[in-house]
């Protein structure tokens, strides 16, 4: 018997193969039976005080969310299973996860048991008692329509660049999250410095994912950020419109005719989506289509 838990990589690597093999169903198969072994995993971890606990499960899930979102048309074929993965999920967070104040990984399961609990009427039918509530609460944290920031205030261009220097570095983000909760200033110094080095020193795509994946744990703790990410994509994409977007102090710093930064960019916006920062029908409602307008 081992003792050792697979590393989450090496999970992914599995289900990597099992999905170059075409084997759907026998990937959705193992992402249920792992589902399933999740909280039995937590427990252990817990019951040996564990450096694991909280994160390793919930790292793992957030693949097995991933894995299922992307055949998600197979998954709801089979009402059976789709309960299965509604109730192991649901699980994974009934520990009292509040949906305003959770990290990244969180986020990202309670969005997907949102759209199934939504999409799926048998789900409501057999769940509804206990998940209804709870529902709203994820309604109206994650999916609230929000609308762009136009700050334009004391830009600090040091502030926080330490972390955004070395992303992966920092892991309080609890902490962090509420010092840009508390200050307008610092988040707008925050997000335009983010987007600098984004747009200016965009060589490395690795540094790209880590510095978006810093931004959406940041996010889920502090998330009066969306609307400074809307708010700024919105200056950078519509920047002919005589500086009423907000956040001159990075239009000041970054040629917008500059292509070379935009696959960064696209990347690190992609990240913030689907880590549920932002909503894909905010950014094209407040930032695609006045775009195109202006265009």
């Amino acid at each position: 018997m081992s003792y050792h838990l697979p590393l989450v990589q090496h999970i992914q690597f599995i289900f990597d193969l099992m999905e170059y093999s075409l084997n759907i169903s026998g990937l959705i198969d193992f992402a249920i039976q792992l589902l399933n072994e999740l909280s039995l995993v937590e427990a252990e971890l817990l019951l040996k005080s564990s450096s694991l606990v909280g994160s390793y499960t919930t790292s793992l899930c957030l693949c097995i969310v991933a894995v299922l979102r992307r055949y998600h048309s197979c998954l709801i074929l089979n009402p059976e299973q789709t309960a299965q993965v509604f109730d192991g999920l649901r699980i994974v967070v009934k520990s009292g996860v509040n949906p305003a104040d959770c990290s990244s990984a969180e986020r990202c399961i309670l969005a997907y048991l949102y759209d199934l609990y939504t999409s799926c009427s048998h789900l409501k039918n057999k769940f509804g008692e206990i998940f209804s509530e709870f529902c709203s609460k994820v309604k109206n944290s994650i999916y609230c329509n929000i609308d762009p920031s136009d700050s334009n205030m004391l830009w600090d261009p040091a502030f926080m660049m330490d972390t955004i220097s070395n992303p992966s570095a920092n892991n309080n983000h609890s902490m962090v999250g509420k010092i840009l909760n508390d200050s307008p200033a610092n988040r707008y110094s925050f997000v335009c410095n983010v987007l600098m080095e984004v747009c200016v020193d965009h060589g490395d795509p690795e540094r790209v994912n880590d510095i978006g994946i810093l931004c959406a744990e940041l996010t889920a703790y502090c998330r009066s950020l969306s609307a400074e990410w809307l708010g700024i994509l919105k200056a950078l994409c519509c920047s002919s419109n005589n500086g009423n977007c907000g956040f001159n102090d990075l239009l000041c710093n970054v040629d917008v005719s500059d292509l070379s930064f935009h696959d960064s960019l696209a990347t690190f916006v992609a990240i913030l989506i689907a880590r549920q920062c932002l909503l894909l029908e905010d950014l094209v409602r407040c930032v695609a289509i006045p775009s195109l307008l202006n265009a």
